[in-house]
């Protein structure tokens, strides 16, 4: 007989299970949309850093803010929410973040050339080269995506 350990993760659920499992955190996800739908549509800036000790339900709240904005039109519009892994232990610097970045832009989208780029810069070890490349390609999606 095996055992096998399931590891809780909000993140390796469909967004229909997550969605019924919410009942915690609505005050912080309320705080977070409404910082969200007070910004400026288009060229203002602002951003949010979440901390918190480990099982206080980081991910949780930014899964459910995600969500929330993919469900609202006017933050949906505003908006492309890039989901990432609870734990990023890859990224050490801006340009591993935004590396890390194209691989879920890649992954969300599935595009190809997202995901050939990233596979390319993998081993990249010129942080200036990764950024050159890596960043215009986030920005035009942005861009492109009037978000």
């Amino acid at each position: 007989m095996s055992i096998q350990f399931v590891k809780h993760n909000p993140a390796f659920l469909d967004a229909g299970h997550f969605l019924e499992q919410v009942v915690a955190r609505r005050a912080d996800v309320a705080h977070l949309l409404g910082h969200l739908g007070s910004c400026e549509p288009i060229g203002t800036v602002r951003h949010l850093f979440i901390t918190g000790q480990r099982g206080s339900g980081k991910t949780f709240v930014v899964r459910r803010v995600a969500l929330a904005v993919e469900q609202h039109n006017v933050l949906r519009s505003r908006y492309y929410p890039l989901f990432f892994s609870e734990e990023s232990y890859s990224v050490s610097s801006s340009a591993e973040f935004w590396l890390e970045a194209l691989f879920h832009l890649a992954r969300q989208t599935a595009n190809e050339q997202f995901a050939q780029t990233y596979q390319a810069l993998r081993e990249e070890v010129d942080e200036e080269r990764i950024r050159q490349i890596v960043l215009p390609l986030l920005l035009d999606f942005a861009d492109n995506q009037g978000k």
